[in-house]
Formats: C-alpha cells, structure tokens, sequence
C-alpha cells in the first residue's frame, strides 16, 4: 500500500510511539529563529507573491539540479548536537515529549531514515531547500486539515520553489556546513512531528483542529501565513481571498 507524504516524513516518529498530543506542540514547532536568522521567510513570501497559479512554470522549477549553495556535507558530531539543542528547546514546553524525543534520538538516526523514506518524493537529503519545502508542504495541510496527499507535480514545484528563493539570499552564499545542517536538520524533525500529528488526527475532527491552530500560530509567529496560501502545480501562490 502507499504510504502518504505525511507518513513517509513521519516515520521514524511513529515507528517509536505516539506523537506528542498538538496542544502541546508549540515549543517543537518554533520555527521562527532560524527562518529570521538567514532571511528564508521573507525570500518566500516574496516567492509566494510572484508565483500565479494559472502562469506555466518557470523554465527548470519541476526539475532542477542540487544548488550548490543549499547543500552540505553532514556531520555525525553535529547532527548529535543539534538533536540536543531541539530537545533542550523543547523541554521548556513540554517536557514529557522531550524525553520521547530524546530516547528517540537515541536509538536511532531520525534524520537518516527520514531521508531514506523522503527519497520516494524525490527529497534530495543533505539539502536545505528540500528540508524546507517538507516542512512546508506538510505544515500547509496540516494548517488546511489536509491529509491528501499533493501531487507529485505540486512538490516538485514547491521543492524548486523553496531552492529558489533560499538560493536568492547572499547570505547562503556564505552560510556554513554547520548553518545549514543545523536548519534542515530542525526542518525535518519539525516535519516528523507534523507528519505525525496529521496521521493521528485521521478521523479525530477535534485533535485536527487543535494541530491546525498550533501549525497556524507557530507559522505566523515565523512570519508565514499559511491560511494566505494555496497549492497549485505551479507551487504555493497567494490566495484570491486570504483569511
């Protein structure tokens, strides 16, 4: 059977038990830090802004070869220290799911068999563009109480269209290994844990609701407005009416 994208990202989280409850997600998905600390969500408002749903798509936005700038070499030492500086984060908040993060960091390499299960979409791993473009699609249905999964069209046009505008910042010019490993890394659990929440919620209006709320303000809280958006096989494109 297939597995949707929701699970595909999920599945390290869910092959070691529940996810954490969605009221109780807010300290997992802060995102704001690391999109402000290189620019990303402004470079994708402004993205979001120029894309028309009925323009053919841009010459190389279904299919595009890895930026250099967006890619990184990864590694162990580091991936191992931002696991820890997620859970840190996030024990503020909920301090029960944090030790189901931990133990879960701790036995396997959540990272490596998410790239592993995400390479079925497509998802290049080591890539700070892809990372985000799963935390984004998967962020987009869970704000929309979506469990349907896009089209393969759709994600490859959101994977160029995240590419496209992180690659727009100078700053990515310069950013360090350890810079983009540490953002994609948190993309990617960010998107586990949202994954997760999705595949619980099937069925359960009340807990579809509550993730909803909790992508929705963690999103704006970094700047986006996922509600002011809709999918479409040319990406993300603002909407006609937002709310």
């Amino acid at each position: 059977m297939r597995r949707t994208l929701s699970l595909m990202a999920a599945a390290a989280l869910l092959a070691f038990g529940a996810p954490t409850p969605a009221q109780d997600l807010g300290g997992a998905l802060d995102l704001g830090q690391l999109g402000a600390d290189i620019g990303v969500n402004a470079a994708i408002r402004a993205n979001v802004a120029r894309t028309r749903s009925e323009s053919p798509p841009p010459a190389g936005r279904r299919v595009r070869p890895a930026a250099a700038r967006l890619t990184y070499t990864p590694s162990p030492d580091r991936r191992r220290d931002n696991l820890a500086r997620f859970v840190a984060k996030s024990r503020t908040r909920d301090p029960q799911g944090a030790a189901q993060l931990e133990r879960l960091f701790a036995s396997q390499d959540v990272i490596a068999r998410m790239h592993r299960e995400m390479a079925a979409y497509g998802f290049r791993p080591n890539d700070v563009g892809d990372a985000y473009a799963a935390w984004w699609i998967n962020a987009w249905l869970a704000a929309h109480g979506r469990t349907a999964d896009p089209s393969r069209t759709q994600i490859d046009a959101v994977r160029a269209q995240a590419a496209q505008a992180m690659a727009s910042l100078p700053q990515m010019n310069s950013a360090s290994d350890a810079v983009k490993q540490e953002a994609a890394e948190a993309y990617l659990v960010q998107t586990a844990l949202i994954g997760g929440q999705l595949e619980g919620a099937k069925g359960n209006p009340d807990q579809s609701r509550r993730l909803a709320m909790a992508v929705r303000t963690a999103a704006r809280a970094a700047g986006l407005d996922l509600m002011a958006m809709d999918l479409t096989d040319q990406g993300f494109v603002s909407s006609r009416a937002p709310r």
